[in-house]
């Protein structure tokens, strides 16, 4: 993640047209819990499902961003919330799945001046435009500005997974034992259906039922595995004779993960100032065309009554001929 972040932050400094926002989210997933690693002693959380964002964990704190530094500080401190324990595989093991989440907004940094000074625009040709036929000029110029204020978005998932373990490599002593069994219970059957997703989504998608919901880690990673992203997946594996079924297991995961197709697109959302733009360019436009309509029925009106007027001024002729 220290590496990543250094590139990302280099990335960002050489678009000095831009403007970014960059927030952090962090949450472990410890025995089916998930906890929020920005906050000590953080609840466990539940998880909603959200039209527009999928699942999202309720009431999980964000951090912004300031700078790279700061970045690696806020890693630091999820870090050091981890639930982490001795075995006998590893004196300091990671005994949860972590997820930290970093949301980027990005926008031209001249968009946000510019439609700011065109919505005091439209509001001072509205009030001229009460008095008089108002035209339609400009109204094209409309798309290119929200579009140009609109933001670009991306998330970014970095997922550290506990490593599958059986029984016998877990246990550092008797009296911790049944804990110990309890997470690496949690932890495989987590992997388990991470697994079971992955050869879903190689095999037949789009035919075949993808069980994200069987484990909070699938359902939180959901958006991210469904496509509309780029993936990549380090796979460790040992050499050693005893974690032979576990490395045959890696490798199988991680050839059918390379096997799902992933159509990662643009995602672009418009920013509150745009949608504020966009609305009063709507506003003027439908007021210009009930003028319009206003105008020619009065014209349609007036013309009726003339009409009806020469009518009845060509009768009473009539009438008096036949009166004579």
């Amino acid at each position: 993640m220290a590496a990543a972040a250094q590139d990302m932050f280099q990335a960002i400094s050489q678009e000095p047209s831009r403007e970014f926002i960059i927030r952090m989210a962090a949450v472990e997933i410890y025995n089916e819990v998930v906890r929020d690693l920005l906050r000590d002693n953080s609840p466990g959380l539940k998880l909603l499902d959200d039209p527009l964002k999928g699942t999202v964990a309720e009431g999980l704190s964000e951090a912004g961003v300031q700078s790279e530094q700061h970045l690696q500080q806020l890693l630091a401190e999820v870090e050091a919330r981890r639930q982490t324990r001795a075995t006998r595989m590893n004196d300091n093991s990671s005994r949860s799945h972590e997820i930290v989440r970093l949301y980027i907004e990005s926008r031209p940094a001249s968009a946000a001046a510019g439609v700011v000074a065109a919505v005091a625009d439209d509001e001072a040709a509205d009030s001229k435009q009460d008095a008089a036929a108002p035209a339609d000029v400009g109204s094209e110029q409309q798309p290119a500005a929200a579009a140009a204020a609109a933001v670009t978005t991306a998330t970014i998932n970095f997922v550290d997974l506990a490593g599958s373990e059986r029984g016998s490599q877990v246990a550092e002593s008797s009296e911790k034992e049944k804990l110990r069994q309890k997470e690496a219970g949690n932890i495989n059957k987590s992997l388990l259906t991470l697994s079971s997703v992955i050869r879903a989504l190689a095999d037949n998608p789009g035919k075949r039922h993808v069980p994200y919901r069987d484990s909070k880690l699938t359902r939180l990673l959901q958006s991210s595995l469904s496509g509309n992203s780029y993936m990549a997946i380090i796979t460790t594996i040992s050499p050693a004779a005893g974690s032979v079924d576990n490395t045959r297991a890696a490798l199988h995961f991680a050839t059918a993960a390379g096997r799902v197709v992933m159509r990662p697109q643009l995602n672009k959302l418009a920013s509150n100032k745009a949608v504020i733009k966009a609305m009063a360019a709507e506003i003027s436009q439908l007021k210009s065309r009930l003028l319009r309509v206003s105008l020619d029925s009065q014209g349609l009106v007036w013309h009726n009554r003339v009409a009806i007027a020469k009518e009845l001024r060509a009768s009473s002729m009539r009438r008096l001929r036949l009166a004579d």
